[in-house]
C-alpha cells in the first residue's frame, strides 16, 4: 500500500497529526522508535479549550482522567501577588460542561497517549513502523527528530537556559479545589498542576546544580525542601498544600529557547518540538506542538485537488502561519522568564508591585485569561 505521508516520532502531536490526516482520506506511516524500558513519563499538561477540541475531533481524548482548571494563583516569593480565574466557575457544571469552560484541563501525557493509542487501533489508514519508508512527504514531530531535521538542511537556533526542568508527581493534604499554582523563588519557578482532588503534577526549574542535588535527595528530604519553598511568607507551598508525598519517580531534562532556522523543504516539514522549544513556565509547549498540527492538517486538506501533499506552496503558508505563533509565544516565555527570575531585590519589589497592581484590574486580568485559553 502506498503510504502518502510518513511521520517520524510517536508522542502526541505525531500521533495527533497521523489521526487528523487519516481523516482525510490520506494513508500515513507512524515510525514508532524502540520503547525505553521501564520509562515511565510523569507529565502532566495544562490543554487548552483548542488543543482538547483538535484532540476530541481525533478521538484521542480521555474524558474520563481530565480535571478542568478553576483558575490560577502565582506567589511570588512566598507572597500572593495575582490570581487569574476561568470565565465561568466549573463548580456548578458537570464534569464536562467544566472542561469546555474551564481556561484549561490538566491530564496525564500517559492517559492522552493511551487514548490516541486506541483510536490508532481503529485507523486502517495507519500503519505502524518500525523505520521511516518512502513517502511523498515526510513530517519530523518530536524533539529526538531534530537529527533527523538537521540531516535534510534545516539548522538548530537554539539558547540554553541556565536551568533544568524537574518533574514529579505528588499527593497533597489539601485539596487544590482546581487551582493550578506558580510560585517564583529565588530565580526558581514552580509549577504544580492539580488533577482529582488531592494528585498534583510538578514542575520545578531550577539551576542545573540544584536540579542534580534534588535528584540525589531521598522523597522525604525532597518533600520537606518543596514544602519549605516560601517559608516566612503569607504564602509557602507547605502553607497552601500541606503535607506532600512523592508518588513517582523524579526525572530532569535541560531546558533551552529553540527553534530550526526553517521548518520545510523538498518533500519534508516539521512541527512540534523537532521545530521549537520554549521554556515550561508558560505550560504552552504541547499546545504549541498541537496548534502545528491542526494548521498543517488544514492546510493539506485545503489544498487545490491537483497539488500534492508536499507542493512547496502548501507547507510555506504552514510554516509562516506557525513561525508567526511560535515567535509570539517564545518573546512572551522568554520575557516572563527574564523577569520572574531576576534575583535583585529592585527587580522583585517592583514586579511584586506591578502583578499586584495587575490583580485589580478585572479587564485586564480577563483579557490574559482569553488569551491563555486561546481565544
Amino acid at each position: 500500500m502506498k503510504t502518502d505521508i510518513c511521520i517520524l516520532g510517536d508522542g502526541i502531536v505525531g500521533r495527533t497529526l497521523a489521526l487528523a490526516l487519516a481523516d482525510q482520506g490520506l494513508h500515513v506511516g507512524l515510525v514508532q522508535p524502540p520503547v525505553a524500558v521501564g520509562q515511565v513519563d510523569v507529565r502532566a499538561y495544562s490543554v487548552t479549550p483548542a488543543s482538547r477540541a483538535l484532540l476530541e475531533s481525533v478521538r484521542g481524548w480521555p474524558q474520563a482522567k481530565a480535571s478542568p482548571v478553576r483558575g490560577i494563583q502565582v506567589m511570588d516569593q512566598g507572597r500572593m501577588t495575582v490570581q487569574f480565574e476561568s470565565p465561568d466557575s466549573p463548580d456548578a457544571m458537570d464534569a464536562t460542561d467544566a472542561q469546555k469552560e474551564a481556561m484549561a484541563t490538566i491530564v496525564d501525557a500517559a492517559d492522552i497517549e493511551a487514548a490516541l493509542n486506541m483510536a490508532l487501533d481503529y485507523a486502517p489508514r495507519i500503519t505502524r513502523l518500525q523505520a521511516p519508508v518512502d513517502a511523498p512527504l515526510k513530517v519530523f514531530c518530536e524533539g529526538k527528530g531534530r537529527q533527523q531535521v538537521s540531516r535534510v538542511g534545516a539548522t538548530p537556533q537554539a539558547r540554553p537556559y541556565e536551568q533544568a526542568a524537574l518533574a514529579c508527581r505528588l499527593s497533597a493534604d489539601i485539596p487544590h479545589e482546581g487551582w493550578a499554582r506558580q510560585w517564583f523563588d529565588n530565580g526558581d519557578v514552580l509549577g504544580f498542576l492539580g488533577q482529582g482532588s488531592h494528585q498534583l503534577s510538578l514542575v520545578w526549574s531550577t539551576r542545573p546544580e540544584n536540579a542534580a542535588r534534588l535528584l540525589s535527595l531521598t522523597d522525604e528530604a525532597f518533600c520537606d525542601e518543596l514544602m519549605a519553598v516560601g517559608d516566612g511568607a503569607s504564602h509557602s507551598v507547605g502553607q497552601l498544600l500541606g503535607g506532600l508525598v512523592c508518588q513517582s519517580q523524579r526525572q530532569s531534562w535541560p531546558l533551552q529557547l529553540s527553534q530550526i532556522d526553517h521548518w520545510s523543504g523538498p518533500g519534508w516539514v516539521a512541527a512540534g518540538d523537532a521545530a521549537h522549544t520554549l521554556h515550561p513556565l508558560t505550560g504552552q509547549g504541547l499546545n504549541l506542538g498541537l496548534g502545528d498540527v491542526a494548521s498543517l492538517a488544514r492546510h493539506i486538506g485545503q489544498r487545490d485537488y491537483w497539488r500534492d501533499v508536499a507542493d512547496p506552496k502548501i507547507l510555506r503558508a504552514y510554516e509562516r502561519e506557525r513561525k508567526a505563533q511560535f515567535a509570539k509565544m517564545g518573546r512572551a516565555s522568554d520575557a516572563l522568564h527574564g523577569l520572574f527570575t531576576h534575583r535583585h531585590p529592585v527587580v522583585t519589589g517592583a514586579r511584586q508591585q506591578a502583578t499586584e497592581a495587575l490583580n485589580r484590574l478585572v479587564p485586564l486580568k480577563s483579557w490574559v485569561v482569553r488569551q491563555a485559553m486561546g481565544q
